[in-house]
């Protein structure tokens, strides 16, 4: 898409970074999977977004929501 096309290195690389993490606190981990398809790994990440403003640090919804790939999805 036109958006892909116009991204830099720069932007990439900061996408692609992980948002810093407290070891001390707890946290979830969820694993999605589609074996027909990409879509219900699209829909797992939306759910987990929406239910990251009660679970979750801002800045990992916000990443969370911002994922282009599932790639980006497992970065995080």
């Amino acid at each position: 898409n036109k958006a892909d096309d116009e991204a830099t290195d720069d932007d990439t690389e900061a996408a692609a970074e992980p948002a810093p993490v407290d070891h001390n606190e707890p946290y979830i981990l969820a694993v999605t999977a589609c074996t027909t398809g990409i879509a219900h790994t699209y829909m797992a990440r939306d759910a987990l977004a929406k239910l990251s403003s009660v679970l979750m640090d801002e800045n990992v919804r916000q990443a969370l929501l911002e994922a282009d790939s599932t790639e980006a999805v497992l970065a995080i």
